[in-house]
């Protein structure tokens, strides 16, 4: 999880929002730190921490969860026998799902560290599907 702090002080609300805009340009080209300071305003900003490489936030993303939910599936989940699973990811309501087409089992992807989990990410399922 990546943390942002920022320090801005200026003279009139309009220099506050003039930093603001310099500190977004520069965070929106991936600057990681950055400092300014004239006359009538200052900035400065740092990025820690590590950053999250596979929950994007934009459904204009694919991000692979189809292919990591296959490599998770062996001992954590099998689907029946003659069920051949057709495997989506979806961005929906703020979060990445998978789901299997055909059926309807879907499974939400989580951030998670050893366990069962495939670089970086783990599934919980939240829907059984139906099979016939």
């Amino acid at each position: 999880m990546l943390k942002l702090e920022i320090k801005i002080t200026g003279k009139t609300t309009g220099d506050l929002e003039i930093a603001l805009d310099e500190v977004r340009r520069l965070v929106g080209e991936t600057y990681l730190s950055g400092a300014n300071d004239n006359d009538t305003s200052s900035y400065s900003f740092d990025i820690t921490g590590e950053e999250v490489p596979y929950l994007k936030s934009s459904d204009e993303n694919e991000c692979g969860f189809d292919k990591l939910f296959k490599k998770w599936m062996p001992g954590n989940y099998s689907f029946p026998l003659g069920h051949e699973p057709k495997i989506e990811e979806v961005y929906e309501h703020g979060q990445w799902w998978v789901k299997d087409s055909f059926s309807g089992a879907t499974w939400s992807v989580v951030d998670a560290e050893g366990g069962d989990s495939v670089d970086g990410v783990s599934f919980e399922q939240v829907s059984e599907g139906e099979f016939e």
